[in-house]
């Protein structure tokens, strides 16, 4: 059985998520640093998240999710799969 994360679906996930990330921060005119210290994850952490280079954590994922303005994680990653689709 392959892994998930190393497939090709699994790393264009990945980078959906980053661009999803950055281009929230974009609109929001708001830096990794902002980020960084409203959710508690480092910035080295958002970093590689949104570069595509890291698999987060759901709960990790879940702050994110929050300090961009989403109600949860569950709809953050509907706006990626909309994205993605």
């Amino acid at each position: 059985m392959s892994n998930f994360e190393n497939s090709s679906e699994g790393k264009r996930l990945l980078k959906a998520i980053g661009l999803r990330i950055q281009n929230d921060l974009y609109k929001q005119e708001r830096s990794v640093e902002d980020l960084s210290l409203d959710c508690g994850v480092a910035r080295s952490t958002l970093r590689e998240i949104i570069a595509g280079r890291s698999n987060p954590r759901l709960m990790t994922l879940h702050s994110v999710a929050v300090s961009l303005g989403y109600t949860g994680v569950a709809d953050f990653l509907t706006k990626v799969e909309k994205r993605q689709g």
